[in-house]
């Protein structure tokens, strides 16, 4: 059994494309690609990945950090790029119909295109003040705390915990606030992760308050997960999250759509033992497959209590029916620091 999975790495320009057989605990790069020179970011790589059609026969939609590349997974090349300068981290993508919705997570906005590339709009998430002192290299961390903090109140926010040192060095480089907005790295605010269509509802977790909304009514959906959402799409009757601090969670669905209703919780660093930045998942008929990233440095934002040093990079092969682990892939070879992403299906791979 096969799939596919996108990678970045901390130390490398390039972004791949790896194709794992999960029985036999194999990898093999299909795709280590270089992005022209104004659209290079250090330290990151692929991200978010949708097939636009059957899995392994149609093209591949991957974001970059500033960009799409559609890629042919007959000849395993990039074949047209789409980039705006106002493309920034780009986290995840998703389809419905001729409309193309993209996590546009350094300006905290999800933007929506046509197929063939036209622009149509977007849903801020900040306020349209905030999005232009970002672009405009005006934006500080005083920005993201008052709008967190402050609602019809005016008075002056207090010290938090929850405050980003303007001298954290991800953020701040004399190099990097030369660069064009859409190579620089930005403090957002809402970091939205991933995109789920279903029914009438546009789904998105949201990293930093840990929840997850539909843009079609601004509602939250479902609030105060037990760690910072990554994944999150509806499939086989369940809304399926994961948390970069090891939960693997399920929300029932009803007719309306994705409910709050918890259905299922697992504690994957507890049950197996593997830790990692837990962040790409699939569910198929019989298994989960989650996805773990080692920690090279501690992350801004608090990951869980445990040792950074015993994190890896891997992918576990959970049996459904016993939860048992009955394979694990070791991806820390793959480069120098990999980082793994998404996880998609592969040709002739059942999921419900």
């Amino acid at each position: 059994m096969k799939i596919l999975a996108t990678l970045g790495d901390f130390s490398r320009l390039q972004g791949q494309l790896v194709l794992v057989d999960l029985l036999q605990e194999t990898w093999e790069i299909v795709l280590d690609y270089l992005p022209p020179s104004h659209l290079q970011v250090y330290g990151k790589g692929f991200t978010g990945a949708v097939w636009t059609g059957k899995p392994g026969t149609s093209d591949l939609l991957v974001c970059g950090y500033a960009a799409v590349f559609r890629v042919n997974p007959n000849l395993w090349c990039v074949t047209d790029i789409l980039h705006r300068p106002d493309m920034n981290d780009l986290h995840h993508l998703a389809i419905a119909g001729e409309h193309l919705y993209l996590a546009n997570t350094g300006l905290d906005r999800i933007d929506c295109y046509l197929m063939n590339g036209g622009y149509l709009g977007g849903y801020d998430l900040i306020p349209a003040w905030l999005g232009l002192k970002r672009q405009t290299h005006q934006h500080n961390q005083e920005d993201c705390f008052a709008i967190q903090q402050l609602a019809w109140t005016e008075e002056t926010p207090q010290s938090s915990q929850a405050r980003v040192s303007s001298t954290d060095a991800y953020y701040q480089n004399q190099v990097e606030t030369q660069l064009p907005f859409h190579r620089r790295r930005v403090r957002d605010c809402i970091h939205p992760n991933h995109l789920s269509c279903f029914g009438q509802q546009l789904l998105v977790t949201r990293f930093r308050d840990r929840c997850v909304q539909d843009l079609r009514n601004w509602r939250i959906v479902i609030d105060d997960l037990p760690g910072y959402p990554h994944d999150g799409f509806v499939q086989d009757g369940c809304f399926w999250l994961t948390t970069t601090n090891g939960y693997l969670l399920a929300y029932a669905v009803d007719a309306l759509g994705v409910t709050d209703q918890l259905v299922m919780q697992i504690a994957l660093f507890d049950r197996f033992g593997h830790t990692g930045w837990c962040r790409g998942l699939l569910v198929t008929e019989d298994y989960f497959i989650v996805a773990l990233t080692g920690i090279y440095e501690r992350k801004i934002v608090r990951w869980c209590d445990r040792a950074t040093e015993q994190t890896e990079t891997s992918i576990l092969l959970i049996r459904r029916n016993d939860l048992s682990l009955c394979a694990r892939v070791n991806m820390e070879s793959v480069s120098k620091q990999p980082k793994i992403f998404t996880l998609l299906p592969w040709l002739g791979m059942v999921t419900k």
